[in-house]
């Protein structure tokens, strides 16, 4: 028994220590945070600071979603979810990588967080790109591209990069072309060593396809040479390497000089295994291709295998099927956010049309009561009618600036109320004047009125009077 009760005392302790959260210094910085977007950024900065493997870090970054979840955190939640989307993708489980980044991105269109779309549109937009579900890829890169527009450079070049590499993919150079000369651009212009590469080797990409491959190898050396080994990004130095060697083998292999393409394939091979298994798919694809051309039948077979085996790990019928599950339950989220976003706008409209009919039937009552020369107004009515008019002014603005006072404010309820406070405080006065000179006009038109009777009544008094004195007159 006493065995029994150590065991569970070791085995809660080991759950509890497994669902512990970020370091204490970064959970109170996390705690303190004020706005979703804050405490992203505190997760963000967090997760780059990590070191190790991908698989190394998903065993930090699982618990810490179980961690969230069980606070009901929805900014956790959503970030802790998009940086094990990414760490799938970067050990190449798309379907894994498909399925987190699609969870993270309907939290995130909820509460509209500009960075953290941007980082799932491009996470699943890599998560299809990579299982070669290239159409799919392209729609992801193209929702990104006007925010990176606006929120970034580096992502707006990247997105410029990865939709010229899904042309590419397709076999339309030059449709990627414009593309990827804007991206070197706006490269260049930043003077950042990542995106210089990574536009370079997606440029050598688009002349290897066009078939020029000396200009194709110029342009993958340039990138390697910009490729710099950092420590936070190793990742990234390693399969860009890989990639670029693999390029240029495939430019070798293009021009039949199979001997350097066999000795780049090789060199590729060295960086991608055992990370990246889809570089090193394609890098036993070059060789098993190169040996079969010098008729090294025992080689090639061998080579063949080992891609045949990394092939059906990485493209499993379980795994497509997954992928393609996945797309198809987004496609259906998509209709229905679709069908939602009409149903709303003509809500909108409808709720428009009403306040505006309500404000006309208003105005058209005061102007005819104003106007009016044979009723004497009540000052109570008219006083009633402009606050009626003031709520229905102050709904229809309220209607028409609600969603762009929503996009301004972040969601952020109170704000809102604030700028609508401010709003309605600007119409109070500008109500008070309308309404004093209406009353001005209310009581001189009613002068009007009741002098005009006065005469009216005087009138047919006098002529009454007349008649009745005419016989006397007369006698």
């Amino acid at each position: 028994m006493k065995k029994v009760l150590i065991f569970l005392i070791y085995t809660c302790a080991s759950l509890a220590a497994q669902s512990q959260p970020m370091p204490d210094s970064i959970q109170r910085k996390y705690n303190t945070a004020k706005s979703f977007h804050d405490k992203g950024q505190i997760i963000t900065n967090y997760v780059f600071q990590l070191k190790g493997s991908s698989p190394e870090q998903l065993k930090i970054l699982l618990p810490q979603l179980s961690y969230f979840t069980n606070k009901k955190d929805d900014a956790g939640i959503g970030y802790t979810k998009l940086y094990i989307g990414i760490s799938f993708v970067k050990i190449s489980d798309y379907s894994e990588g498909l399925k987190y980044g699609i969870d993270a991105m309907k939290i995130f269109e909820a509460v509209q967080d500009t960075f953290a779309l941007l980082k799932t549109y491009t996470e699943i937009a890599n998560s299809y790109l990579w299982s070669q579900n290239i159409d799919e890829s392209l729609k992801e890169w193209k929702k990104a591209l006007p925010i990176a527009r606006i929120y970034d450079t580096h992502y707006y070049s990247l997105c410029h990069c990865e939709i010229a590499d899904c042309f590419n993919n397709i076999g339309q150079p030059d449709s990627a072309m414009p593309y990827i000369q804007e991206a070197l651009k706006i490269a260049y212009t930043r003077k950042d060593s990542v995106d210089i590469a990574n536009a370079l080797g997606i440029m050598g990409d688009t002349y290897s396809i066009m078939k020029q491959n000396e200009i194709a190898r110029v342009f993958y050396r340039q990138c390697m040479s910009f490729t710099k080994r950092k420590e936070s990004f190793l990742w990234m130095y390693k399969a860009g390497l890989a990639g670029n060697l693999n390029s240029i083998s495939q430019t070798f292999f293009n021009d039949s000089q199979y001997d350097s393409s066999l000795v780049y394939a090789k060199q590729a091979l060295a960086y991608a295994i055992p990370d990246y298994l889809a570089v090193a798919e394609y890098s036993y694809y070059l060789i098993y291709k190169t040996f079969d051309k010098e008729n090294k039948t025992d080689s090639s077979n061998k080579y063949f295998r080992l891609a045949a085996e990394i092939k059906d790990s990485l493209f499993s019928d379980e795994k497509s099927r997954n992928i393609q599950s996945q797309k198809f339950k987004e496609q259906l989220r998509q209709q229905e956010m679709e069908t939602q976003k009409k149903a709303l706008a003509f809500q909108h409209k409808e709720n428009i049309e009403n306040a505006l009919i309500a404000l006309g039937i208003v105005s058209f009552t005061i102007l005819f009561l104003l106007l009016s020369r044979s009723f004497i107004t009540n000052i109570r009515l008219i006083k009633f009618l402009g606050i009626l008019a003031l709520l229905l002014v102050f709904e229809f603005i309220n209607i028409m600036a609600h969603s762009y006072l929503e996009q301004l404010t972040n969601n952020s309820q109170l704000l809102t109320l604030l700028l609508l406070v401010g709003i309605a405080a600007l119409l109070i006065p500008l109500h008070h004047r309308m309404e004093k000179w209406t009353i001005t006009k209310v009581v001189e038109k009613n002068k009007k009125v009741r002098l005009a009777d006065a005469k009216r009544t005087i009138e047919k008094l006098e002529r009454k009077v007349g008649r009745t004195n005419e016989p006397e007159n007369k006698l």
